[in-house]
């Protein structure tokens, strides 16, 4: 199968990346196009990536996703298999119609399936490995610049490994769909480095000589969360319409409380946070510690 690495642009040092929102302020919308791809070999692969990118971002409640329908007149074969990778005026007009502010446009750059054969006691078996390489650009609405790039990949394992790896392989498709579970973990990567988790500092739990010791945070099981995980703590605000971040300190996880609820110890800037804390109308929230 031939195999064509598409050129990406990647980040500027001098591009901003986007931050989520807080629902108080609104979470920032984002459409995310079909993942396009280089022959039919391919489409399984594209449809399933495409699946995966919607699930994340839903569940993760990072961003506020445009309805896939909407883009459903892009689901043909002219543009899922283009070689030319732009996307036109009209596409970014309608997405910035429903207030979108960026669009997550993907292309399979690599999707190899190769054959084992091996012979026991029990005869010959046949199992399959699906090599995949993604693509991933995020665009500016406004501007239709490319504003973050990234790609997801597997990696290529050795045939003596092939005997360890996970998952009912003895398909061709059972390859391509155990290849593109493992992209979860470089989608979610990709989600912390340019959607950052948020969520609002609810509630102060415990002080020492004013200064901030636990404090109940609105995030939880459903964001998967862990124990010991940290987090900075900013104050935020809206500036010219525009979300304003200052950070104020750091927090740890303690304890996971629930699905939406969070206990966590403050590290850093106890005496910031309990003072912030006691100003009405000051907002704190956490963010991703990248």
């Amino acid at each position: 199968m031939r195999q064509v690495i598409l050129p990406f642009l990647f980040l500027c040092t001098c591009l901003v990346r986007p931050q989520a929102q807080s629902s108080e302020i609104g979470l920032m919308k984002i459409g995310i196009l079909p993942v396009k791809y280089q022959s039919g070999k391919e489409q399984d692969a594209a449809n399933q990536v495409t699946n995966q990118l919607y699930d994340n971002f839903t569940n993760s409640k990072r961003a506020e996703i445009i309805n896939r329908e909407f883009f459903g007149d892009l689901q043909n074969e002219k543009f899922l298999t283009s070689e030319i990778d732009f996307v036109d005026g009209e596409t970014l007009s309608k997405t910035k119609s429903k207030g979108a502010k960026f669009l997550l446009v993907g292309k399979v750059a690599t999707c190899t399936v190769e054959e084992k054969k091996s012979t026991s006691t029990t005869g010959l078996s046949v199992s399959y490995e699906c090599f995949l390489n993604v693509g991933l650009r995020l665009i500016d609405v406004e501007t239709g610049v490319t504003a973050q790039s990234y790609t997801l990949q597997n990696e290529k394992k050795m045939l003596s490994d092939w005997n360890i790896l996970d998952g009912d392989k003895s398909t061709p498709s059972e390859a391509i769909q155990a290849a593109v579970k493992k992209l979860d973990k470089d989608i979610k990567k990709f989600m912390d480095s340019y959607f950052p988790v948020e969520a609002s500092v609810v509630k102060l739990k415990e002080s020492s000589k004013d200064k901030a010791v636990l404090v109940l945070v609105g995030i939880g099981s459903d964001s998967g969360v862990q124990k010991k995980q940290k987090f900075l703590v900013k104050e935020k605000s809206l500036v010219e319409g525009e979300p304003y971040y200052e950070l104020v300190g750091e927090v740890e996880i303690e304890e996971v409380n629930g699905k939406g609820i969070s206990t966590a110890k403050v590290t850093k800037g106890g005496k910031e946070i309990f003072t912030k804390m006691s100003q009405p109308g000051t907002k704190l929230v956490i963010t991703s510690k990248n």
